[in-house]
């Protein structure tokens, strides 16, 4: 039964349609000061940076209204002890939603019926939107979760966030039906992702995750994202990219006495062209591993450039196929694993797992290392809008704005020196660690308005009792096929020599597609006023 006290708030929150939509009410973030454009803004950022989905717990317990209002105000009730850690609150809930709707959850108590801020536009917007509970039959009973496995699946994201938080890693790459469907025939095991409709046990998904990898599963025809580089029009621009395939030519025959006689996993390997450096470098024996069909071809080239007895090339997913009889350990792992600001794609976990279950003791890996950047700068790409030949098309502006852009940024724009904010480490990286909130400082060289941080990456090629080398992907250096990434300010800013400019990136994977990232920053101008703002990269 609602309370009257529920009563009251809903009747506020139910606007009538005639009102039309209402105006984005500033929002102030769950955990700290911050304060977003709308609620919705503040519930994503609460996601990306906290690894909190009240939409997941909501749906996982089926939360109406008065769940709803519960919740948030336990959320903010929580976060404003002094002393409250984030991740403990996150965890709460998180565990709150494992417990199911049969049990009482700690926002349970009516205390959490008072708004812990007053004028919460969360209680009159999202909580306003949760559906009916009620049964058609009139009663208090609530309805069931669509699919229990919503609760594992959330329980198991949260639990990959670093230390501070859990992070949410997203689906398969393809429903978990069509995966079953596909593991079915060809006898392999398969589980489901979070949020699937048939989820196994979780005890089996476990088994599952743990044999053949969350970005193996399924095959590599059931995946729309192998398919996507049988084409060559994508293997000519990478292989076109001097600074890439010249970087990694120069790595890799740059230590031919760390490969001679050795045997090296290629994960990803395409064409086979980082293969046939390998081999060419004096490698005994190199296995190449790629899910696409663009393997068909690399196994011609192979032939054709007479390394055919050293090269073997292996159709499917690095976390399914099996290494050649004889072969129980590689001693160096390469990959071009590099995707858009670094991680898109999520081809770096695939890596991961190769070196946790194939590298020896001791091995190699290609890249060792890769830093990402991030730097100011007053590059505008969207005053394109402005003026549509002679058309005002402001509102593509502010969908372009969400996204986060790939595109050569000129030197010129750049107000700030790059500063480092993660670095990512291939010979002792864990998958959790793929989802993260880094903090940087920026401090400004030249006066401009700020109207976008630019994130690039460099990569470092460092193997123990080896040759280092490296190249960049940097504005001010030679361009390549991964360009910049700029993430755009709703509200520029002018800048002057000396400002110091400091806040957090973050990047999650987007729930709804593991491959994908959504990115967040946060940042003030000498300590003033904080502004923060999300991004998609899909």
């Amino acid at each position: 039964m609602v309370d009257d006290d529920d009563d009251a708030l809903f009747e506020a929150a139910a606007f009538d349609d005639d009102q039309g939509d209402a105006e984005p009410e500033p929002t102030r973030c769950l955990f700290s000061e911050q304060v977003f454009a709308d609620p919705a803004e503040c519930l994503a950022h609460a996601k990306a940076a906290y690894g909190l989905d009240l939409a997941a717990i909501a749906g996982a317990l089926a939360l109406d209204f008065d769940g709803r209002l519960r919740l948030v105000n336990f959320v903010r009730s929580a976060a404003a002890k002094p002393g409250a850690d984030p991740a403990a609150v996150v965890a709460s809930a998180a565990q709150a939603a494992a417990a199911g709707p049969a049990a009482a959850p700690p926002w349970a108590a009516d205390e959490y019926l008072v708004p812990a801020l007053d004028d919460d536009p969360l209680l009159f917007s999202w909580c306003a939107d949760a559906p009916d509970a009620l049964a058609d039959d009139g009663s208090d009973a609530p309805a069931a979760p669509e699919a229990a496995a919503d609760v594992d699946a959330l329980v198991e994201a949260m639990a990959q966030m670093r230390s501070e938080v859990a992070a949410l890693v997203g689906a398969l790459d393809e429903p978990a039906a069509a995966a079953a469907e596909a593991a079915a025939a060809e006898g392999e095991a398969s589980s489901s992702a979070a949020g699937a409709a048939a989820a196994p046990a979780p005890a089996a998904a476990a088994e599952a995750e743990e044999e053949a990898g969350q970005y193996g599963r399924g095959g590599p025809a059931s995946s729309s994202y192998f398919d996507s580089y049988a084409a060559l029009q994508i293997h000519h621009d990478m292989l076109a990219d001097a600074v890439r395939t010249e970087g990694y030519r120069d790595a890799i025959e740059g230590n031919a006495a760390l490969l001679k006689d050795k045997v090296v996993l290629d994960v990803g390997c395409g064409t086979g062209i980082l293969s046939m450096f390998c081999a060419r470098a004096g490698a005994r024996l190199v296995i190449g591993v790629d899910a696409s069909e663009i393997i068909e071809h690399a196994r011609k080239i192979v032939a054709a450039n007479g390394l055919s007895e050293k090269v073997v090339l292996l159709r499917g997913t690095v976390e399914t196929v099996a290494l050649p009889a004889g072969v129980e350990k590689v001693d160096v792992i390469v990959s071009e694993w590099m995707g858009y600001a670094l991680l898109y794609e999520s081809m770096l976990p695939s890596v991961l797992f190769a070196r946790d279950r194939h590298l020896a003791a001791g091995g190699a890996m290609l890249p060792s290392s890769c830093t990402m950047l991030v730097s100011a700068s007053s590059h505008d790409k969207l005053a394109f809008w402005d003026d549509v030949y002679g058309f005002d098309y402001a509102h593509l502006a502010d969908v372009d704005r969400k996204e986060a852009s790939v595109e050569l940024v000129p030197p010129e724009t750049l107000l700030s020196a790059a500063a480092p904010f993660r670095v990512v480490d291939t010979t002792s990286a864990a998958d959790a660690e793929l989802d993260f909130t880094a903090p940087f400082e920026l401090a400004a060289t030249a006066e401009g308005t700020l109207r976008c941080f630019v994130v690039h990456f460099d990569t470092a090629f460092a193997p123990a009792g080896g040759v280092s080398s490296s190249f960049t992907t940097a504005a001010s250096a030679t361009p390549t096929h991964w360009k910049q990434t700029a993430l755009y300010l709703k509200r520029p800013l002018e800048l002057r020599p000396g400002d110091a400019i400091t806040g957090t990136v973050g990047c999650v994977r987007h729930s709804g597609y593991k491959r994908a990232y959504d990115f967040s920053v946060s940042f003030a101008v000498n300590g003033g006023e904080t502004s923060a703002q999300l991004f998609t990269m899909r």
